[in-house]
């Protein structure tokens, strides 16, 4: 116990005989090696240099990291910097250092920016609901989000199935046509007219289900063929599509269903006058 105090109030005399401007280089220089080594996945010093790294869970590799600003209160410094978050975005992040006990040199406290929820459109979903008010760490941020995500996926999973009703329920037939080679074809009105968001091409696609009479009752028998990519679906406009019907003249029926919900999450992330707050979700069953 002696001995540890003795290494305390050596590196704690160490630091005071720093200058700030010595001090403010050390830190920048631990960032600098923590973002390589994170790259690198070199956790044995990722966590050395950053101890409550592991509670942040998933986390962006800071690409083209560089430090843009700094500022220093007694032996805490914070240094500010941006990074690449996807091919073009760039992204600001946050990270405060302090003197550690054990030798004296610096080591990340905590981080903003760091965590893969930071910016995503789960967080400014929850952002907006007031999920995060007052949260301004990493792992804050994380813990919050992680608590959450079953019952936000949930929320997406009953929206992707109120618009695949409403657009079910809107299809319209319009004509049947047979091409030069025989080839059956149908023709159809799809309305999208939930929500305000457009359902990208290759978010939905349109199975023939073929229609068959089983005990006197016209019933699909699951033979689906799937038809992506048409186009994209714009709210409240009607959109004609023209089918492939591979049923050799048997009834077929198109069934419209949502394969990628990105688009559902963008809008929901993007909508700052949600009716929903953040004790309503939290009362959602999981």
């Amino acid at each position: 116990m002696k001995n540890i105090l003795l290494v305390f109030i050596a590196s704690t005399f160490m630091i005071a005989c720093k200058s700030d401007k010595q001090k403010m280089e050390d830190a920048k220089q631990v960032v600098e090696t923590f973002v390589k080594d994170l790259e690198l996945e070199n956790y044995i010093s990722v966590n050395k240099i950053y101890p409550s790294f592991s509670k942040i869970g998933k986390y962006w590799i800071l690409y083209d990291f560089s430090i843009t600003d700094s500022k220093i209160d007694k032996d805490v410094i914070t240094i500010y910097g941006t990074y690449k978050q996807g091919n073009t975005r760039n992204q600001s992040i946050m990270f405060v250092l302090k003197p550690s006990e054990e030798n004296g040199d610096y080591i990340i406290e905590k981080s903003k920016g760091l965590s893969s929820y930071f910016g995503s459109d789960e967080y400014e979903f929850f952002k907006n609901i007031g999920c995060l008010r007052g949260l301004e760490t990493d792992e804050e941020i994380a813990n919050a989000c992680n608590t959450r995500i079953d019952k936000y996926e949930l929320l997406v999973s009953n929206l992707r199935g109120e618009i695949e009703k409403s657009v079910n329920d809107n299809m319209k037939f319009i004509d049947s046509q047979t091409d030069y080679y025989g080839n059956k074809k149908q023709i159809w009105n799809i309305i999208h007219g939930f929500g305000t968001s457009a359902i990208p091409s290759d978010s939905y696609e349109i199975d023939m289900l073929e229609l068959e009479v089983i005990d006197g009752s016209l019933k699909g028998t699951g033979n689906f063929v799937p038809i992506t990519n048409i186009e994209t679906l714009y709210p409240n406009t009607s959109t004609k599509v023209i089918l492939s019907d591979p049923t050799n003249y048997k009834a077929a029926y198109p069934f419209f269903k949502i394969i990628k919900t990105d688009f559902i999450k963008k809008s929901i992330a993007n909508n700052k006058s949600w009716s929903l707050d953040c004790s309503s979700l939290d009362k959602l069953p999981n």
